[in-house]
């Protein structure tokens, strides 16, 4: 495969033309087949084709992890944590669970639930891989949207609201 290239292919089968261990550092956000359709009643929300999950959970973190020469992080929904763990270790490698703690977690639905503040990040090392993070905890505090904290000015949250609106049919609980 050509560097710095665009390849509008299926992932699996391009990576088939990667050489293995030839990866310094593979990072990646799976589909976690969980955003799609109604959830608790509260909000519909259909991401479309970018959360169906349409691989074999095992063929694709084998295939990630043989393309790798150092280290993988694996973004997944909470089911799939165990399956990438699982995988990653039979192959050899050391792993971690990580936590993203968004410090300003979108505030959709905030009303009816607690914030959803957490994503799930499966690190992968392989044996004697390089690791630059000593002694630091396998939770991160950074925020996200930019940089804005939560809850944002009126001005913000009204814009917000707006913007996601058409996006996002929010239904409230009656009482």
């Amino acid at each position: 495969m050509e560097l710095n290239r665009i390849y509008n292919i299926d992932c699996i089968e391009g990576m088939k033309a990667i050489d293995d261990k030839s990866i310094d550092l593979v990072l990646t956000d799976i589909p976690y087949g969980e955003c799609n359709g109604r959830k608790c009643h509260i909000r519909e929300l259909n991401k479309g084709d970018a959360d169906i999950i349409d691989f074999e959970l095992d063929e694709l973190t084998e295939t990630i992890a043989r393309k790798a020469k150092q280290s993988v992080y694996m973004f997944c929904g909470i089911n799939q944590v165990s399956s990438i763990r699982i995988k990653l270790a039979e192959l050899g490698m050391t792993t971690r669970l990580c936590i993203w703690e968004k410090t300003n977690p979108s505030p959709i639905a905030g009303e009816f639930l607690w914030l959803s503040n957490i994503e799930c990040c499966v690190f992968g090392r392989w044996p004697k891989a390089t690791f630059n993070e000593f002694c630091k905890g396998s939770v991160w505090h950074e925020n996200c949207w930019g940089g804005a904290e939560n809850p944002p000015d009126t001005e913000t949250t009204a814009t917000f609201q707006a913007s996601y609106s058409s996006k996002f049919k929010r239904r409230r609980l009656d009482s």
